[in-house]
């Protein structure tokens, strides 16, 4: 949720643009690792895949970490960022039409 909340921020006009491209690179990762997993597996190296996971995560982290300037946080007088703002109410703030709640 904190990443996807980062890449709309970043592209708040294109908010359905960027959702794509974050499920499709989230599903591009879990097929990558199914693809090492399974090729790990069937070269019989089943003492590689915790290493090779960790250094997979490492990477990744790593990715994060250098990226951060990409994802500037919230300003504190945002109203996104005050406490108790609904589902509902975000939805609102952000053009995005959605039921409003049954009570």
């Amino acid at each position: 949720m904190c990443l996807q909340g980062a890449v709309l921020r970043v592209a708040p006009r294109s908010a359905d643009t960027a959702s794509a491209l974050f499920v499709v690179a989230f599903q591009i990762g879990i097929g990558g690792g199914a693809l090492v997993g399974s090729l790990l597996v069937d070269a019989g190296e089943l003492s590689a895949l915790c290493v090779t996971g960790a250094a997979l995560a490492a990477a990744g982290l790593l990715v994060v970490l250098a990226a951060r300037r990409a994802f500037p946080p919230l300003a504190p007088s945002d109203p996104r960022t005050r406490p108790g703002r609904t589902r509902y109410a975000l939805a609102r703030m952000l053009h995005r039409p959605q039921q409003a709640p049954p009570f």
